[in-house]
């Protein structure tokens, strides 16, 4: 077993050394030795560097976005200046490429504002709970987190597209939950029992929350059905 632990470590070491990011060392560190890197990082973060490596782990994905747009773009021009109606579409260039343009600039607003907004619930319960740290300290190591793991996720989400080893993702996004209760222990110094109670207590509500909603939908729904 530990050598299977260890063979996955430099596994993911060696994809964090392909990819082009100045802290890439950190995010592969992140996810192979935890504790000791976040012990490490703690000291040093804040919210500049949570939001750096936060969207650091974002760029991939809108890279991949923006390339996929291009490509059927070009592949609608290609198809319409064969039929000659490439005149129908110039008209709508110009407008197209401003909503893709607002489209990716609310995406990274929206990103940055679910990132504060969920760190802020987990360090209200941390707190609540008896946690010491700033809410600055959480912010910084929930984001360079929260970066490593999108980057963590790319291979892995392409190895769960194999039929025998699907269940890759499900078993990463656990240990990626186990992360954020390192990453708790880390900055407000809890005991096991009330980081876990900071990991699960913000998830059992948000679970609760969408539960009452589809409660609440249902029983519209029933109302009118039995109105008409």
């Amino acid at each position: 077993m530990d050598e299977l632990v260890e063979t996955l470590k430099k596994w993911i070491e060696r994809y964090f050394e392909i990819l082009p990011f100045k802290r890439k060392g950190i995010y592969a560190k992140m996810i192979t030795e935890p504790e000791k890197t976040m012990l490490a990082e703690v000291k040093k973060t804040g919210f500049g560097v949570g939001l750096r490596d936060m969207l650091t782990g974002m760029l991939p994905y809108l890279l991949v976005a923006l390339a996929m747009m291009l490509l059927v773009s070009v592949a609608i021009s290609i198809v319409l200046l064969a039929v000659g109606k490439l005149g129908l579409v110039s008209p709508y260039a110009v407008p197209a490429l401003g909503i893709v343009a607002v489209c990716f600039a609310a995406y990274i607003l929206l990103s940055i504002i679910s990132w504060i907004i969920s760190t802020a619930i987990i360090h209200l319960v941390a707190k609540v709970l008896g946690g010491k740290g700033s809410f600055g300290k959480m912010l910084g190591l929930m984001g360079t987190l929260s970066g490593a793991s999108s980057l963590f996720m790319i291979p892995v989400m392409l190895i769960s597209i194999i039929p025998i080893i699907g269940q890759v993702a499900m078993i990463v996004s656990v240990y990626l939950v186990y992360l954020q209760y390192k990453a708790i222990r880390t900055v407000h110094g809890i005991d096991r029992n009330r980081a876990i109670a900071t990991v699960l207590i913000p998830i059992i509500l948000v679970a609760a929350i969408f539960v009452a909603l589809y409660m609440a939908y249902m029983m519209l729904m029933l109302g009118v059905s039995a109105a008409s």
